[in-house]
């Protein structure tokens, strides 16, 4: 995954995203699938759904901006705890 920083103009209005109707896209990551929400025009920093069976991993990486994580079912375990 690349790094990602904040929006310094987000787009004006609301965005519905119909996510039911999307696809789980694959990604290089055994077991981890992904839904991009919404991607920033300058492809910088995205909202995205992730999906990972259990003992999946990502490499090690960074974030220069905020990360936020929402876990529906599961847990997560990273570096930072």
């Amino acid at each position: 995954m690349t790094q990602n920083k904040m929006s310094t103009n987000p787009p004006a209005g609301s965005i519905y995203v119909d996510v039911d109707a999307m696809e789980w896209q694959s990604t290089p990551f055994p077991g981890i699938k992904i839904k991009i929400l919404f991607q920033e025009p300058d492809g910088e920093g995205f909202t995205a759904l992730f999906q990972a069976e259990p003992g999946a991993k990502l490499p090690l990486h960074r974030h220069l901006g905020v990360e936020q994580t929402y876990i529906i079912e599961g847990s997560l375990v990273d570096d930072e705890g």
